[in-house]
């Protein structure tokens, strides 16, 4: 159209006040066509823009939403499994103290034993000592007489 408009304007049919007029009309509504569309694709892009925009924070917050639900599942099971952990823990805590306990009576009884053996060990060898003290005695005292 704009070919068309220019040979129009390039023949010497019109008179220059035509031509001068028809430029000018042409041109004026070329700018306002071109402003009109300007404002339609302004328009367009913001609304664009908007849902763009909208679809972003949705998808940001599904994401942060997945996220944030993975991390407190993850958190859940740590908290059990420290428990758990805990749990053991004092289980094998008591096992561990009677097993203690269990060795410490053992050995406190075997040391009684050979402390009560050796006790009479002494009392035997005490008895045997004063009876060669006294016969030593007795023998020194019959010989002195």
């Amino acid at each position: 159209m704009a070919h068309a408009i220019e040979q129009l304007l390039s023949s010497e049919v019109l008179s220059e006040e035509v031509r001068s007029t028809l430029s000018e009309a042409w041109n004026a509504k070329l700018t306002e066509a071109r402003e009109e569309i300007t404002a339609e694709l302004r328009e367009e892009f913001a609304n664009r823009y908007e849902s763009d925009k909208e679809q972003m924070v949705e998808a940001l917050d599904a994401m942060l939403s997945d996220t944030i639900k993975a991390e407190l599942v993850e958190f859940a099971e740590d908290k059990k499994a420290a428990v758990s952990a805990k749990v053991e823990y004092q289980r094998k805590l008591k096992e561990h103290a009677a097993l203690l306990d269990q060795f410490v009576m053992e050995t406190l009884k075997r040391e009684i034993a050979e402390l009560r053996e050796d006790r009479k060990l002494q009392e035997s060898n005490f008895e045997k000592l004063e009876d060669f003290v006294m016969e030593q005695l007795t023998s020194e005292l019959n010989d002195n007489s």
